[in-house]
């Protein structure tokens, strides 16, 4: 049988360059992306069906008093800012729905920092889109390069959510 490591060491572009860590961050976030969707989607993820449960965890008062996130938002919007500008990762993202697009605009640019409910919805349609980018191949295209902390924060935010998820009352879940 085949050792998927050394296969992609190989022939995955820029793999055989990421260190331990950088390849255990993509890993992680495969594995935690895996759960999230069985667990909080229902195995049906769509960018809707991310904020919805935002909202439904706003609803029961999980998003404005929690601020395990912020770091995480402070990334990102670093990361997809450039002073009062979007940076070019912006539309690394390629965030194609205008609606979407608009909304991460306007909360990554917002000054100050949005409400909570904001800024997870944004973290939804955020992490929605680094997870397409990576299965559906585009973060290939540069070999997963610094690419680290996207997986390590989208991964800390998908945690933190299922926490949300398994603290609700049972008829909210089922909603």
């Amino acid at each position: 049988m085949l050792a998927p490591n050394s296969w992609l060491r190989d022939y995955g572009p820029g793999y055989r360059h990421l260190s331990r860590s950088e390849r255990r961050a993509v890993s992680d976030f495969v594995m935690l992306w895996s759960v999230y969707e069985a667990q909080v989607l229902a195995c049906n993820a769509t960018a809707q069906r991310m904020m919805d449960a935002v909202e439904r965890w706003h609803a029961n008062g999980l998003i404005e008093t929690d601020a395990r996130a912020d770091e995480s938002w402070s990334h990102f919007v670093e990361r997809l800012r450039n002073g009062k500008e979007l940076s070019h990762r912006f539309d690394g993202l390629r965030l194609s729905n205008q609606v979407a697009r608009e909304f991460v605009e306007n909360a990554v640019l917002a000054e100050p920092a949005p409400h909570r409910l904001v800024r997870h919805k944004a973290l939804a349609l955020i992490i929605h889109r680094i997870r397409n980018n990576l299965l559906h191949g585009e973060k290939w295209s540069y070999g997963l390069q610094d690419q680290e902390l996207n997986f390590r924060h989208s991964s800390h935010v998908l945690m933190l959510w299922m926490d949300m998820h398994r603290s609700q009352p049972l008829d909210l879940v089922r909603g």
